[in-house]
C-alpha cells in the first residue's frame, strides 16, 4: 500500500509541480517588462518567496507514515522514489522550457 501512496504522493505532487511552475512563470514574465536592475531584484526576490513552495511537498513527503523507515531499510524503494520524483518534475520543467523561457527571452529577461 504504501508504494501506491508513494505513486499517488508524486502524480499529485507533478500537478502541483507545473502550478508552481505556472505561477512563478507568469510573475516573472509580468516584471520582465521592467528596466534593468530592478527586473533583476524582482526576480531574485520571486525566486526566494517561491523556494519554500518548491520545497514544501519533500517535506510533506517525508511525514507520511513508514516513508522514512522504508526508504531506510529497502533500495528498491528508495530508488522508486527518485525515479518517480524525477518523473513528476519533467512535466513542469517541459511546460517552462516550452511556453514561458522563450517568452521570457524575448523580453529580454535573464534567469
Amino acid at each position: 500500500m504504501i508504494w501506491f501512496n508513494a505513486f499517488l504522493f508524486f502524480l499529485i505532487f507533478c500537478l502541483y509541480f507545473m502550478f508552481i511552475v505556472y505561477v512563478y512563470s507568469k510573475i516573472l514574465v509580468d516584471i520582465s517588462h521592467k528596466k534593468g536592475l530592478i527586473r533583476d531584484l524582482m526576480g531574485i526576490i520571486v525566486y526566494l518567496l517561491m523556494i519554500p513552495f518548491f520545497g514544501a511537498p519533500l517535506i510533506i513527503g517525508s511525514e507520511i507514515n513508514g516513508y522514512k523507515e522504508l526508504i531506510s531499510k529497502n533500495n528498491y524503494y528508495f530508488f522508486f522514489n527518485l525515479i518517480c520524483f524525477a518523473l513528476s518534475l519533467l512535466p513542469g520543467i517541459l511546460v517552462f522550457n516550452k511556453y514561458y523561457l522563450k517568452k521570457a527571452k524575448r523580453r529580454n529577461f535573464r534567469y
